[in-house]
């Protein structure tokens, strides 16, 4: 079984998705631990998914944000994708966050039919 980690921004204007990132660098089986975060089964898959402010994504991204300097991110390949991303989350959690509703930060169970 595969997994997919995603933070889901959704907008105050119409309550749509409009925000969309898969951070990496976050441990899954750390982020199925944290207190915020639900366990769901469905359709005989388990899935755990947190619903954050701004400021607790802001909170739970500071806690992931260390990993970045595993030595397994330090190539120039890796290192253009996490400016990327780190710096998208950051302006969803800094000086965008007025634009949130809220965010969902799930960890999805997909079959790859291998």
């Amino acid at each position: 079984m595969a997994y997919v980690l995603s933070v889901r921004g959704y907008s105050k204007a119409d309550g749509k998705e409009s925000f969309y990132l898969e951070p990496f660098w976050w441990r899954q089986q750390e982020f199925t631990e944290d207190p915020l975060v639900k366990k769901i089964v469905e359709g005989g898959f388990l899935d755990y998914e947190a619903n954050l402010s701004a400021e607790e994504l802001l909170e739970m991204h500071t806690h992931y944000k260390p990993y970045l300097s595993d030595d397994w991110y330090q190539t120039e390949g890796w290192q253009k994708l996490i400016k990327e991303r780190v710096g998208a989350l950051e302006w969803a959690t800094n000086e965008g966050a007025n634009e949130f509703s809220h965010f969902i930060v799930g960890l999805y169970a997909w079959d790859s039919g291998m």
